[in-house]
């Protein structure tokens, strides 16, 4: 029986890709294997063009077909995604960008052509770090897949991680939840608080501290018993600071079986739960349940990349109230809105900044100079709001003009701001 959507949730690294379907039967996401390779959900990135055939082959297949033909074998896609050189490939030329998107789909396709007539419902992809090639070219991916714009969705890997934790029985979260993630960047320490705010609402707030210089990936070549004892103490310093219904491990540092005195540090009064795929699965839940599991209104999200702020503006230069530019609660890199304004008798905006947690409200007014004289309610600004950090960004103000009886003069404007923490 043909599938009509499939719900897919798929985590980019530098090295592999790996990728979860939800099972409609279980209710649960599965990680998906390559045909021939059965042992590992692991994908490797690398792409493979055969001069015969003249056709890419991603992943394993890549792998295999390198050694079988001749063509062209390309690796460290995702690594080489800022080169501005390109590769010519059977008279065509490549960027890494477009390289990069064909081994996303090819990954996709190899899955979805094991069943006739399916479709993609929703892809949420989860990236390991924001790199700006990388998100521009993953923006243009639903042309890729031929889909539409909407279903597909980037996120960060805290964001998958949490829709993963909610989506666990709920005494494995009545409590701060653990995540230790230990990549070939070395360790890194994640924990979920979830804070009442009263009523309803709550704060899922996620702390992180960095062990990559203590806890590097190379001692996992190096003294096992070492190791060992040094995850511990990390460890059992941590885990006093509160009380931790769960703790989970994810990252290939954790792939060989070293963990012995810490084993029964970690296991302590708490459940414990390795995985390489925590993130791919957690996407795979986002993509089913979208906004229901963490949903905006009870849950403001703090990470390090979630913006906290709405922002907007105020009609009234003495009362604060608000129209929105641009909502908050999510990665600054997802942050963006649009609105337009007609000035009456002014050139000042009221800009709003109003605290997601708090409910506190700050006003700044901006003066628009250089804009032409014209009868009220004539000049049309367009309002937006661009970050490049979680507290740093600037707002985008385009004339517009009103109509081809006052035409816009192309006059941009920015205004940094900086947020409160």
């Amino acid at each position: 029986m043909a599938i009509e959507n499939i719900y897919m949730g798929l985590d980019l690294c530098a090295e592999y890709t790996q990728l979860s379907v939800y099972n409609e039967d279980s209710k649960e996401p599965e990680s998906i294997y390559q045909l021939n390779t059965a042992d590992t959900y692991m994908l490797p990135n690398v792409i493979f063009f055969s001069n015969k055939e003249e056709r890419w082959y991603v992943g394993a297949e890549a792998a295999k077909h390198r050694f079988e033909e001749e063509g062209l074998l390309i690796e460290d896609v995702i690594k080489r995604i800022d080169a501005t050189e390109t590769i010519v490939i059977n008279n065509c030329s490549y960027s890494y960008s477009e390289l990069f998107l064909i081994m996303v789909k090819g990954h996709i396709d190899e899955y979805l052509n094991r069943y006739e007539g399916s479709g993609i419902g929703k892809l949420i992809v989860t990236i390991y770090q924001y790199n700006h090639n990388l998100f521009e070219a993953l923006k243009d991916l639903y042309n890729v897949l031929n889909v539409q714009e909407e279903v597909v969705e980037i996120t960060s890997r805290m964001n998958s991680y949490i829709h993963y934790v909610f989506n666990q029985p709920s005494e494995l979260y009545n409590n701060s939840v653990v995540l230790f993630d230990y990549s070939i960047d070395g360790l890194d320490y994640y924990r979920i608080d979830t804070i009442k705010k009263g009523g309803n609402s709550e704060i899922i707030d996620v702390i992180h501290k960095n062990f990559r210089e203590e806890i590097s990936y190379a001692m996992v070549f190096g003294d096992k018993e070492e190791l060992d004892k040094k995850f511990a103490d990390v460890a059992q310093k941590l885990l006093k600071e509160t009380y931790v219904s769960s703790v989970y491990l994810t990252g290939i540092g954790f792939g060989d079986k070293w963990l012995k005195v810490s084993t029964n540090v970690i296991c302590s009064g708490r459940r414990v739960f390795m995985g390489q795929n925590i993130y791919a699965k957690g996407a795979c839940y986002a993509a089913v349940s979208g906004e229901s599991t963490i949903e905006p209104n009870k849950y403001t999200v703090r990470t390090e990349e979630t913006v906290l702020y709405d922002i907007g503006v105020s009609k009234d230069e003495d009362k604060i109230s608000f129209v929105p530019i641009a909502f908050g609660g999510c990665e600054w890199y997802k942050m963006q809105g649009k609105l337009h304004v007609i000035l009456d008798h002014t050139n000042r905006i009221n800009i709003v900044y109003k605290n997601r947690i708090s409910g506190k409200a700050s006003k700044e007014i901006i003066e628009v100079h250089g804009l032409p004289k014209r009868p009220e309610k004539t000049t049309r600004l367009s309002l937006e709001v661009e970050c490049y950090s979680n507290r740093e960004g600037e707002l985008i103000i385009k004339d517009l003009g009103f109509g081809k009886m006052y035409p816009t003069t192309n006059k941009i404007y920015r205004k940094e701001f900086v947020l409160e923490e």
